[in-house]
């Protein structure tokens, strides 16, 4: 009997579905009851499989979360301290403090890189804020290095999750597909012993597994379907361009957002130090006046 090899192309589904369906003709036939419970717990050995793979992938989606969460954080820690920065340097961005802070960048500019050029700027930043001579700077330094280890927990949290994700299609669904091969090929043979003892004709133990699986022809493919199958990508990757445009368009938002409210902030810091200049003046003349 024909006993097409199933391989690790196939997703985890794909495979439930062949064993699902062979599990399904055992219990059918009386000459592979013995098989029925290899098969049930090939099925069993597929589900646990499936939900060992969606937790996998639910771990890796948290990670991504974290990434981006921690970048987050890292973004608004950096633009809240620009105010801080210009203070210290009397608003000169040639000073060497605000160079060693943010190089040749504007902040909104420092800030895009996500956990990558940023990151590696902003491992500098406790020292740098220790040793300003500004009292605010000193003060984010805890903040600072507590952002910064929190970024690190989510790179090492990405890693280890892509880690257990490529082991786990690596090794763990290889073995599984032995095993199902082999309870698939211990079946195939009961069926050809059958056959050889003159117990059943060759016809009677066909359909023991999926048609894609029993060697019949497949139809080839053909022009329109390869035509098909190209537009359909096509549109998925439209829909993911879209997506991206709409994401980049948030980012780019949310850090205009936050720039806006720096340059307010500053602008409300140097009309409160007129106010108390000009408060100043009329104090000094009242005090003229009243000589």
């Amino acid at each position: 009997m024909q006993m097409p090899t199933l391989t690790s192309d196939m997703s985890l589904s794909d495979l439930r579905r062949e064993v699902r369906y062979t599990l399904a003709v055992t219990r059918a036939r009386s000459y592979t009851a013995s098989q029925v419970a290899i098969f049930e717990a090939r099925l069993k050995e597929v589900a646990a499989a499936e939900g060992e793979l969606a937790t996998l992938q639910d771990k890796l989606e948290d990670a991504q979360a974290a990434i981006d969460e921690a970048d987050q954080q890292l973004d608004v820690f950096v633009l809240d301290t620009v105010p801080d920065a210009r203070e210290a340097v009397g608003k000169d961005t040639d000073a060497p403090l605000w160079k060693a802070l943010f190089g040749d960048l504007r902040p909104s500019e420092f800030v895009r890189p996500k956990l990558g050029d940023e990151l590696q700027q902003l491992r500098r930043w406790p020292e740098l804020l220790k040793a300003s001579s500004n009292v605010a700077l000193q003060g984010r330094v805890a903040t600072c290095e507590k952002l910064l280890k929190a970024a690190d927990a989510a790179i090492a949290g990405q890693e280890a999750a892509q880690t257990a994700l490529k082991v786990f299609r690596g090794t763990k669904v290889p073995a599984l597909l032995d095993r199902v091969n082999a309870s698939r090929h211990d079946l195939g043979n009961l069926a050809d012993q059958q056959v050889f003892a003159g117990k059943l004709r060759p016809e009677e133990v066909e359909g023991l597994f999926r048609r894609t699986s029993r060697g019949r022809q497949v139809r080839p493919e053909t022009l329109e379907q390869l035509q098909a199958d190209i537009a359909e990508t096509e549109q998925q990757l439209a829909e993911q361009h879209r997506r991206l445009k709409v994401l980049q368009a948030e980012r780019e938002q949310a850090q205009q957002k936050a720039a806006a409210r720096v340059a307010q902030e500053k602008a409300l810091q140097e009309a409160r130090a007129l106010q108390a200049e000009a408060a100043a003046k009329i104090a000094s003349l009242e005090s003229l006046l009243k000589q």
